[in-house]
């Protein structure tokens, strides 16, 4: 089955984790953020721009650090994936 992103009711707004879209188009998670935060003006003008920082990584010998990640609207989503042609040809 192939994978799927969750999208999520934000009031009036439809958004997605940028975890998620990584994961589906094989962009590393760093990666993506970085290009985000390259493009913030942009990103800032395609809508509310958020982020958040939850469990990421755990690790072996336990606990985990704090993962910074994006809540994206589909116009920032798809202005993201026009960005690098790489990104899910891996």
């Amino acid at each position: 089955m192939k994978e799927l992103i969750h999208i999520f009711n934000q009031g009036t707004d439809f958004i997605v984790d940028s975890r998620d879209v990584a994961k589906v188009f094989k962009i590393q998670p760093q990666s993506l953020r970085e290009s985000i935060e390259e493009h913030e003006p942009q990103m800032k003008r395609l809508g509310h721009f958020q982020f958040e920082t939850g469990n990421g990584i755990i690790r072996k010998q336990g606990g985990g650090r704090q993962e910074k990640f994006y809540w994206l609207n589909f116009d920032q989503t798809i202005f993201l994936l026009t960005l690098n042609e790489d990104f899910g040809s891996n």
